[in-house]
Formats: structure tokens, C-alpha cells, sequence
């Protein structure tokens, strides 16, 4: 008798089925890896320049003190001027969602895109500050919020 080497139909069909389904598997995982990947670039992208503005605010808040610094309401503003060492400097959000800051009166830098609310509480010697920002990835809203402490210099 006579044996035949080699593979059936059905051997085939089946070692094709698995090699199907480990494939989907990994092209499954791989697709979420990338989608977890985007979604977090998304957010650095946003939580890095907020980082950025807040350590520069509260850096230069540091340095002000308790009867430089004003805000609208002597409480809580959404905006914030003070004189450090003989310079006005002012922080606030302008109409088209930016962080400004204007040093000196008249001049204005943009620290940052994309701010949803800026928020400064007084309650000497320290100064709160709530900073929130937002970026679109992929059609859904992501918002971040940072918030610090700063207290004002030569505060007793």
C-alpha cells in the first residue's frame, strides 16, 4: 500500500483558519495600541503647552507682591495685573481663546491656543490659578485643567 504525503483539504482550511484568527488578534490590538497612542498625543498636546504657561504665571506671581498684584474684584478675575520690579505684566484670555500676556501696557505675547478658562482666586498671600484648555481629536473634545498655588512675595 501505497501512503501519500502532503497535506488534505481540510488540514489546510484549518491551519488557514487559525492563522485568520491570530491575525485579526493582533490587528486588533495593534489598532487600539495606535488609537491609545493618538488619543494620549492628543492630550500632551495640549497639557504641554498649558504646563508651560502656568509654570511662566505663577513663576512671575511669586514674584509680585501683596500690594502690586490687583484683579478685577480684589477676589476672583479672570484676569491678573501686577508690577514685578518695576514692570506691569497682565494675564488674561483674549476673544479668540488665547492666553496674553501684555508686558509692558500696550504689548501683548500669546502663550497659549485653546483656553477654555483662566481663573485667578486671591486670598492673601496666596493666588490661585486655574488654568483649562481644550484640543479636538477625531471629532471628540478632550479638556484638561491645571490648577496651582502661588504665594505672593514678602507675604507675612
Amino acid at each position: 500500500m501505497r501512503t501519500q504525503a502532503g497535506y488534505s483539504l481540510l488540514e489546510m482550511m484549518i491551519s488557514m483558519l487559525v492563522f485568520l484568527g491570530i491575525s485579526a488578534i493582533l490587528f486588533t490590538a495593534f489598532s487600539v495600541g495606535e488609537l491609545n497612542w493618538k488619543t494620549h498625543s492628543a492630550q500632551l498636546n495640549v497639557f504641554q503647552p498649558m504646563r508651560t504657561a502656568m509654570d511662566g504665571m505663577v513663576r512671575e506671581i511669586r514674584q509680585a507682591t501683596v500690594t502690586t498684584l490687583s484683579l478685577a474684584n480684589n477676589t476672583s478675575a479672570a484676569e491678573l495685573s501686577f508690577n514685578m520690579a518695576g514692570y506691569d505684566i497682565a494675564y488674561y484670555v483674549d476673544a479668540d481663546n488665547n492666553l496674553i500676556r501684555e508686558n509692558p501696557p500696550g504689548t501683548t505675547q500669546m502663550i497659549m491656543q485653546g483656553v477654555t478658562n483662566l481663573n485667578f482666586t486671591r486670598s492673601d498671600p496666596v493666588v490661585s490659578v486655574v488654568l483649562s484648555g481644550q484640543n479636538t481629536f477625531e471629532g471628540r473634545q478632550m479638556n484638561l485643567t491645571l490648577s496651582e498655588k502661588a504665594r505672593l512675595r514678602n507675604a507675612p
